[in-house]
């Protein structure tokens, strides 16, 4: 059985049509291109260990907050003591 060779046909960015001959189109050097990406690769690790910083300290913040039950019981008794206060502190007076 014969092997069959795939000819692919691409453009590069100056629209230069070139035959697929293992090179990019355009005639970048893969090289370049890569060590370019493992650069922003670095840069985006960075990034992201500061985002997953942030967002501990935004859930230290949440669970320390007051739950709804525990708001609801300080507005009761604030209004349960200024209740007392003006029905027997005033009277005393």
């Amino acid at each position: 059985m014969a092997k069959v060779t795939k000819v692919y046909l691409a453009t590069s960015n100056d629209n230069d049509l070139t035959l697929g001959s293992g090179e990019p189109p355009g005639g970048d050097e893969l090289d370049s291109r890569v060590q370019k990406l493992e650069g922003d690769l670095k840069e985006i690790k960075g990034d992201l260990k500061a985002l997953v910083k942030d967002v501990a300290e935004i859930k230290g913040r949440v669970s320390a907050m007051p739950s709804s039950f525990q708001l609801l019981g300080m507005v009761l008794a604030i209004m349960g003591a200024t209740f007392a206060f003006i029905r027997f502190g005033l009277s005393g007076l």
